[in-house]
């Protein structure tokens, strides 16, 4: 296809998504209100009024409880897990709706400018999809966060270091003792040189017990890693 032929479909999909919009304005997502052009799926009124934590920097007491070693140091989350979020992510994780990632990749960004562990980070890492399930879904929910956080933070990113080599069942409907097992030896570090004696970050949509995150972090640690912080969109 030629330029002109790519500008003119270009042209053509931009004139025709103006008319489907004028005709069907975009709602938001959770208060069916009219989007403005420049908000996307989700209002700014219903985006600031989700429920943040209150103190970023997580302690360490769920995972203990389960009686984990615990291999990251720091722990954050942007948001307590709400029905909006429930939403969002849902939204997000499996209809495809990619400008959350966007949202949600600003957002921690603005969590991690406050917290002095934000300058140590070397390289931040998604939790990694198998490639069976990236076949299945066709994005990685987590990467998608990842790139927008290391684009607004300026902090390198990377979807090769850490990766997933055992297919696991969802989490979701596993009790906590369940899920350790489920994500236990689930990831490895291919080349631990890539690792040794740097600092990284973590990053998932959803987290709730920590097992799969922990179980990432280990895979960092037994590679030579420095420090491992984990980073969550949202939590119980």
């Amino acid at each position: 296809m030629t330029v002109w032929g790519q500008k003119g479909q270009q042209w053509f999909y931009a004139f025709w998504q103006g008319v489907v919009d004028f005709v069907y304005p975009p709602l938001c997502i959770l208060c069916r209100n009219n989007l403005t052009p420049e908000e996307k799926l989700v209002c700014q009124n219903c985006w600031d009024n989700l429920p943040t934590i209150e103190s970023s920097n997580q302690d360490h007491l769920w995972i203990q409880q389960k009686k984990q070693k615990i291999y990251f140091e720091g722990f954050y989350a942007c948001f307590q897990f709400s029905p909006e979020m429930q939403i969002l992510i849902h939204q997000f994780k499996y209809k495809r709706k990619l400008s959350l990632g966007r949202k949600m990749g600003e957002t921690a960004a603005k969590l991690l400018t406050t917290e002095p562990a934000f300058n140590q980070i070397d390289c931040i890492l998604p939790v990694p999809l198998h490639r069976r399930k990236l076949r299945e879904r066709g994005y990685n929910q987590s990467w998608e966060i990842v790139y927008h956080l290391s684009v607004k933070s300026g902090i390198p990113c990377s979807n090769q270091i850490l990766r997933r080599i055992r297919y696991t069942s969802s989490q979701t409907e596993l009790d906590a003792e369940a899920r350790v097992k489920n994500v236990a030896n689930a990831f490895v570090v291919p080349n631990p040189a890539l690792v040794q004696n740097r600092n990284f970050l973590i990053v998932d949509d959803l987290i709730t017990t920590g097992s799969t995150l922990n179980a990432c972090a280990k895979a960092l640690a037994e590679a030579g890693a420095n420090r491992i912080w984990g980073l969550a969109i949202a939590r119980p």
